[in-house]
């Protein structure tokens, strides 16, 4: 079906669409997936693995420079675009495969918000919302030219520790910042935690998912 293995968990109703995760670098499938079963059970979920290994059970979507403090020197942006690319041909080929027509909702954490965001804004027609977790808007890695009448149904779910050592809190601040220059639908919430998701977040990020799933 695709070059990316994946975990999958079904949902109770046939009009949800899918929540697809990516997780961050040096993690796997599992991860995210492992708090499926606590999101609500209308929504199928999907959980995906990065294509590149690194060795003792991680992977990631591209390599990262840590010690770069511009986020323009951070990453290898030929291989996050070559990601992003097979990311948007995984969905396209979800869809089909588990007969599901719906935009997807993208949960990616940390690289996979990256991503996530790169790939909401490349392939709008396939996105409904992005829940952007411990991450940033890395602006190299979106499309040079953006119609922003196909991005207006887009909805952002925007979430981050304010003691963040990996991915600081400037940076996600600034991205909201782009999201409220472009009048782009989003919700951002901090929280005092380092590079994580603590109680309080998993509790707003399953509280935002289930006025999703009520609408």
């Amino acid at each position: 079906m695709s070059d990316l293995i994946h975990e999958y968990r079904d949902g109770d109703h046939q009009n949800s669409p899918i929540i697809l995760m990516l997780h961050g670098y040096g993690s796997h499938e599992n991860d995210l997936f492992s708090f499926a079963d606590e999101l609500p059970k209308n929504f199928p979920i999907v959980s995906a693995r990065a294509p590149h290994a690194l060795g003792f059970g991680g992977y990631c979507w591209y390599q990262i420079n840590f010690e770069a403090t511009d986020p323009s020197l951070r990453s290898d942006d030929k291989m996050a675009i070559d990601s992003r690319d097979r990311i948007i041909a995984f969905i396209e080929r979800l869809k089909v495969k588990y007969n599901n027509p719906h935009k997807v909702i993208l949960l990616g954490f940390s690289q996979g918000c990256i991503l996530s965001y790169s790939v909401a804004f490349t392939r709008p027609d396939l996105v409904s919302s992005v829940m952007a977790l411990s991450g940033y808007l890395h602006q190299p890695i979106l499309p040079e030219k953006v119609k922003h009448q196909e991005l207006k149904h887009l909805d952002f779910y925007v979430a981050h520790g304010k003691e963040d050592p990996i991915i600081p809190i400037e940076w996600a601040r600034k991205s909201v910042t782009f999201l409220e220059t472009n009048k782009l639908n989003h919700q951002y919430r901090e929280y005092n935690v380092g590079h994580g998701i603590d109680a309080q977040g998993f509790h707003d990020l399953k509280n935002y998912l289930q006025k999703i799933a009520e609408r």
